[in-house]
């Protein structure tokens, strides 16, 4: 299992690396519509796209709008990092 600061738990089949699950933590997460049960990428990815643009309103662009991304760019967690150690296994 992993907390990443996208706002989103994501847990990995330990032998393999597969992604298993992803789920959101915090309360507001507006950026992503979710992470797909198939292929632990956000809802709204776009394989090939240059910039990715998840959800309407999310990050303010070019023409001035304004958005609200959460969570904020310091993440949704304090939490130091995750690891794994088959030593103690």
């Amino acid at each position: 299992m992993r907390a990443a600061r996208d706002g989103h738990f994501y847990g990995f089949d330990r032998a393999t690396g597969a992604f298993q699950y992803g789920e959101q933590y915090p309360t507001i997460v507006t950026w992503s519509g979710g992470i797909d049960a198939k292929t632990g990428r956000p809802n709204k990815y776009v394989p090939g796209a240059p910039l990715q643009k998840y959800a309407p309103g999310s990050v303010a662009d070019r023409a001035g709008a304004v958005g609200m991304f959460c969570p904020a760019i310091g993440g949704g967690k304090n939490w130091e990092p995750t690891s794994y150690n088959p030593a103690l296994c």
